[in-house]
């Protein structure tokens, strides 16, 4: 008996963070229009280029986030970093925790960043773009294993996840597994081409390649 409850509380657990990751899913969509519908009347507005750049980063959209990234940058170059620096966390606000966790990883504030998606990771473990930045993370620490380990985990989630890829072909590349590397590779460039990204691998191999 006390099984089968344990069974149903297991059950009852990723049923629901399934369902968190799906309403908030639809909370994406809904900023991501808002915030392009304000940035149509203030082109070069930082704040809601920054906000954009983060939903963008949040829903694996790659493609716009960079495009997003290079204006912010052309605007003013120092301003990611001022975000990191910034004093938003609020209790229960998923909204600033994402805020402060790619301002931090697009300044190149990476140990920062590692807090806030693991902070992200335990809200939200079903969420393979959260799983995607967090193992590129542990990459650049070189924790290999836990590397490995996260993108076992989200390519369970979402096998089409690019990052999760690209970041798989590295690590074979680095471990001297050159045909799985080259393998891994082809995927990632076919996923691409699907979604029809212009810039984005060179964008991806200056994430994981060094």
């Amino acid at each position: 008996m006390q099984k089968k409850l344990r069974n149903l509380s297991w059950i009852i657990l990723i049923f629901s963070l399934i369902l968190l990751t799906i309403v908030f899913s639809s909370n994406w969509r809904d900023l991501e229009k808002e915030y392009e519908i304000l940035l149509s009347k203030d082109p070069k507005n930082l704040e809601i280029l920054f906000k954009l750049l983060v939903v963008y980063s949040a829903q694996g959209k790659l493609d716009k986030a960079f495009e997003t990234y290079k204006k912010i940058e052309m605007i003013d170059s120092n301003f990611l970093g001022k975000k990191a620096e910034e004093n938003i966390e609020k209790n229960n606000d998923s909204f600033a925790l994402y805020q402060l966790a790619f301002a931090s990883y697009f300044s190149n504030k990476k140990d920062k960043a590692l807090i806030y998606f693991r902070k992200l990771y335990e809200r939200y473990p079903m969420d393979d773009w959260v799983i995607s930045f967090l193992a590129y993370l542990y990459y650049e620490r070189g924790d290999i294993k836990e590397t490995e380990k996260l993108i076992e985990e989200g390519l369970k989630i979402e096998r089409d996840n690019e990052m999760l890829h690209a970041l798989k072909c590295v690590v074979y590349y680095k471990k001297g597994n050159y045909i799985l590397a080259l393998k891994e590779y082809f995927i990632t460039l076919n996923i691409l081409q699907k979604k029809g990204y212009k810039e984005i691998w060179e964008f991806l191999r200056s994430l994981v390649i060094k």
